[in-house]
């Protein structure tokens, strides 16, 4: 979904529509640097939690168009082998 800015969702037969856009948000450490949390990545590692194949995809991909598509066609690949 798009308005100002780009909005996205996760959906399984086991968990409701979740999504995964999230404002930028930074905050400082101790040493004194600026870090964006990145939950999308613990809410895509908790809803495709039944294919650890795609773990390190997820722990390394940016939120965006492309990624998920790609990570959605990996999980299917993986999960419907039929």
């Amino acid at each position: 979904m798009k308005d100002e800015s780009e909005h996205y969702y996760i959906e399984t037969d086991k968990q409701q529509l979740i999504e995964l856009s999230e404002p930028e948000e930074y905050f400082t450490t101790n040493d004194g640097i600026f870090v964006k949390r990145k939950k999308y990545k613990g809410n895509l590692l908790a809803t495709l939690s039944d294919c650890p194949e795609v773990y390190s995809e997820i722990r390394q991909m940016d939120l965006g168009h492309s990624s998920l598509i790609k990570l959605a066609k990996r999980y299917h690949q993986k999960m419907c082998t039929s």
